[in-house]
């Protein structure tokens, strides 16, 4: 058992190297906080409402947001699930740059790129998902 008399954190770097392609090379990063609170979201703002699901038995709050400027996008996956006084935050924050058309100028490449990104970004979702439906409290 674990007793937390502070925030205990998990932090994994994703290497963008291996994840992603020319030239979107996203920073990830996934963490696991288990904290008396929950953190706020990073991003600027949610997406969409936040909603409930269960997940193993646990209910979890699900966000996302995102934010934009200066050619960068930044996106963010949270759930959050309360056990015993104790708040488990699983959260992915993707840094990146908004779109191909910052680092070439052909339209062909742009849409290229912007699909490779897409395809690149939805297999590290799936990947964050399956830790997400991984996840379980052990008391």
């Amino acid at each position: 058992m674990v007793t937390l008399d502070t925030s205990t954190v998990l932090s994994l770097e994703v290497p963008k190297d291996k994840y992603f392609h020319w030239p979107l090379l996203d920073d990830v990063k996934i963490t696991v906080t288990a904290s008396s609170t929950c953190p706020e979201i990073i991003t600027d703002s949610l997406v969409s409402p936040a909603q409930d699901v269960v997940i193993n038995g646990n209910k979890f709050t699900r966000k996302e947001g995102s934010g934009v400027g200066a050619g960068n996008l930044y996106r963010e996956f949270i759930y959050d699930t309360i056990s015993n006084g104790t708040c488990y935050h699983i959260d992915l924050f993707s840094h990146g740059t908004n779109g191909a058309g910052f680092y070439v100028n052909e339209p062909d490449l742009i849409a290229k790129y912007d699909t490779q990104h897409k395809v690149d970004m939805d297999a590290m979702l799936s990947i964050f998902t399956g830790m997400v439906n991984s996840f379980r409290i052990v008391l």
